[in-house]
C-alpha cells in the first residue's frame, strides 16, 4: 500500500511539473548545430572539384508570456569554407580560402495545446533576418578582402509535437508548414530572389527543448 501511494504521489508531481513549465513566466531554451562536408567527383581525372565544408548554430530562447504561449528571440551564424586543396581543382595558384559568413536574428511566438500528459502540439510563426559576408585570403601575396555578400529574409510557420521525458527537457519534432523567402546576393553581381512554398514536410528537425 505504501508503494502504491509513492507511485501515485511520484506520477502526480511530474504531472504538476509537465504542466509548470508551460505556465506564464517559465523559460524555455532550445536550438541547433548543423556540420556539412560537399565534394563534387569530377568525370575528368585531371580536374577535382574542391570540398566546401559548412558549420552552423542557431539558438532560441522563450519566455511564456501566458499558460502556453511563448513569445522568444532565435539567432543564427554559421561559416562556409572553401580551401585551395592543389593543382588540378580549376582555382587560381594565388587563391588560399574563401569563406563565407553569416549572422543574424529574428522573433518567434510558439503556442502550446496540450493533448494528455506531457504530450503536446504546437504552432509557430517567426520571422529571421541573416546576412552574409564573404572573405577571400590569397597567399601570394598574402591579402585578405572582406566584404558584404547578401541579406536573406524568411518567414514561417511552423508546426510540432512535443513529449515531456523528464520535467524539464522535451524531445519534439517539428516541420515547417510553409516559409516565404526573400534573399539578394552580390558575389560581383547582384541577385534577387524571392520564393514561396507550403507542404507538411517542409524542412523536418528533431531536437530537444529545455524549460526553466
Amino acid at each position: 500500500m505504501r508503494k502504491l501511494l509513492l507511485i501515485v504521489i511520484l506520477i502526480c508531481g511530474i504531472k504538476a511539473e509537465s504542466i509548470a513549465q508551460l505556465q506564464k513566466d517559465s523559460w524555455m531554451l532550445e536550438g541547433g548545430i548543423q556540420f556539412g562536408k560537399e565534394h563534387l567527383n569530377s568525370p575528368d581525372p585531371d580536374f577535382n572539384y574542391v570540398p566546401e565544408k559548412s558549420f552552423s548554430v542557431g539558438p532560441k530562447l522563450g519566455y511564456f508570456i501566458a499558460d502556453g504561449l511563448a513569445f522568444g528571440l532565435s539567432a543564427n551564424w554559421g561559416s562556409e569554407w572553401t580551401p585551395n586543396t592543389g593543382v588540378g581543382n580549376g582555382l587560381l595558384p594565388d587563391f588560399y580560402k574563401s569563406s563565407i559568413y553569416s549572422y543574424g536574428g529574428g522573433v518567434f511566438v510558439r503556442k502550446y495545446v496540450e493533448i494528455k500528459d506531457g504530450l503536446s502540439f504546437y504552432g509557430e510563426l517567426g520571422t529571421e533576418l541573416t546576412w552574409t559576408r564573404i572573405r577571400v585570403k590569397e597567399g601570394n601575396p598574402p591579402t585578405v578582402n572582406s566584404s558584404p555578400a547578401g541579406k536573406n529574409l524568411e518567414i514561417y510557420g511552423r508546426l510540432g509535437l512535443q513529449y515531456l521525458i523528464s520535467p524539464k527537457i522535451g524531445v519534439h519534432l517539428s516541420s515547417k508548414l510553409m516559409y516565404y523567402q526573400s534573399d539578394r546576393s552580390d558575389l560581383g553581381f547582384v541577385t534577387n530572389q524571392k520564393q514561396f512554398r507550403t507542404g507538411f514536410i517542409l524542412d523536418p528537425r528533431f531536437g530537444f527543448t529545455f524549460f526553466f
